[in-house]
């Protein structure tokens, strides 16, 4: 569970979180902390931490109205800056949003699977739209990753008598397919609309599975 700490650290431009990827009741270890201060809120708390540079996050003594600043911001690959809240009454909060399952945090406070990663902890890497069937019912623009390639890149998925990766799509007419080698080579227009994928991207995307061309 995350708990928004407040309006008055948004306002800083920093938004905390209480941290409970590593379990509850979980707090920085004590060197950690370089600053201890009076705060008669965990709201006040943040707002000492938004404005100081050096702090990455915070623990807060609701008991005691005690902030603690923290040096160190703590991830879910991080659980070992935290140690078991003996006192009680102690909460840990860092900024967010905090992010499980593999997901990655986004400008938009959202949680999501790295690009063209998606399944469970996010540990699947999705080669073509087939991959993506249990994420999609109407056309969409998806990132696929073929092993053999460097680097993700974007195609169109249709589900039509099966899941397809459509390689070219002509039905607007908004885009000049009179073009030269190279750019047929590398593809052009918008994956959204009218486009060629690109010979290079269909050679990485042909390479390691057998397709059907329609």
């Amino acid at each position: 569970m995350f708990l928004l700490v407040g309006t008055y650290a948004t306002k800083l431009g920093k938004e905390y979180y209480h941290f409970s990827v590593c379990g509850l009741g979980k707090v920085l270890k004590p060197e950690h902390r370089y600053k201890e201060l009076n705060a008669f809120t965990s709201l006040y708390c943040g707002m000492l931490c938004g404005s100081d540079r050096d702090c990455k996050s915070f623990d807060y003594d609701e008991t005691k109205g005690r902030c603690y600043l923290g040096s160190k911001k703590v991830g879910r690959n991080d659980c070992e800056h935290l140690i078991d809240d003996t006192d009680g009454g102690v909460q840990h909060y860092a900024e967010g949003p905090q992010c499980i399952d593999g997901k990655e945090p986004q400008s938009d406070k959202t949680c999501r699977c790295p690009t063209a990663y998606g399944g469970p902890g996010c540990h699947t890497r999705m080669e073509d739209c087939s991959d993506w069937t249990d994420y999609f019912e109407d056309p969409v623009v998806m990132w696929i990753w073929p092993n053999n390639t460097e680097r993700p890149f974007r195609v169109f998925c249709t589900k039509l008598s099966n899941v397809r990766t459509v390689l070219m799509n002509r039905e607007v007419g908004d885009v000049d397919f009179q073009r030269d080698w190279q750019q047929y080579r590398d593809g052009f227009g918008n994956p959204t609309g009218d486009h060629w994928l690109g010979l290079h991207y269909m050679h990485l995307l042909t390479d390691n599975k057998r397709y059907k061309l329609r």
